[in-house]
């Protein structure tokens, strides 16, 4: 009985890890070292606001993780509705304190009046605060004219487009956390066709470990050429 031309290793369902956001998991190349290096510089300076945006999956939340343990900072990430009830409550006590604070996807208040208003306590009392979104600052504004003046006047961190070496590193750590080994190889061939979008490199990793499991067949060449052909542009 010949083997398969890719043995691989067969998808157990094991649950995937959680993925770390700390500094030490930050991956690091060429395309993207700006990023860590804009904000580091955000760090050791006097600046009080920084606002991080880009395109989903970029790695802003990993950034934006990094500067609230930087800073010793309450983070908070908003969900919908109370979510963002709570950030902005956070927000006006974190402001009267002057102390530091990370908000990650502002672009989902949805009472852009009641930022504006936080901000302007903020200035006042001072502190540090990190504002992480998609897109376009001054799209949060939701038309407000001077909170969309505030936002377009902060220091901006617009994250890079990921390289063919991130994709690829990306890759393997999406597969270690689902404690799933896939072969170079499969790697490889995966990093030269998809979008260079995280979020194209997360959508694979988890279609091909999800067709493996199914199919109770290894990881191979075959189910990498389907799962590629399965993400689209918009990934």
């Amino acid at each position: 009985m010949s083997a398969p031309a890719d043995p691989g290793q067969l998808a157990l369902g094991l649950p995937a890890r959680s993925p770390a956001m700390d500094r030490g998991s930050y991956i690091v190349t060429p395309g993207n070292a700006a990023d860590l290096a804009t904000l580091d510089a955000w760090l050791a300076s006097d600046e009080p606001f920084l606002v991080i945006c880009g395109s989903p999956s970029a790695g802003k939340t990993h950034l934006a993780s990094i500067a609230a343990d930087s800073l010793g900072a309450r983070f908070i990430s908003i969900s919908d509705g109370d979510g963002a009830d709570e950030a902005l409550g956070a927000m006006r006590a974190a402001a009267a304190d002057a102390a530091p604070l990370v908000i990650d996807r502002v672009e989902r208040l949805a009472r852009p009046e009641l930022l504006l208003e936080a901000l302007q306590q903020w200035r006042r009392n001072g502190g540090r605060l990190a504002l992480v979104g998609r897109g376009e600052p001054e799209a949060w504004a939701g038309g407000v004219v001077d909170l969309a003046t505030r936002l377009g006047a902060a220091p901006r961190l617009v994250m890079s487009e990921p390289d063919e070496d991130l994709i690829r590193r990306v890759m393997e750590k999406l597969f270690a956390d689902r404690q799933v080994e896939a072969s170079p190889k499969i790697i490889e061939f995966a990093a030269r066709r998809l979008p260079r979008r995280l979020a194209a490199a997360s959508a694979f990793v988890e279609a091909i470990d999800l067709a493996s499991m199914r199919s109770k067949s290894p990881i191979t060449l075959k189910l990498a050429g389907a799962a590629v052909a399965s993400i689209g542009d918009d990934s």
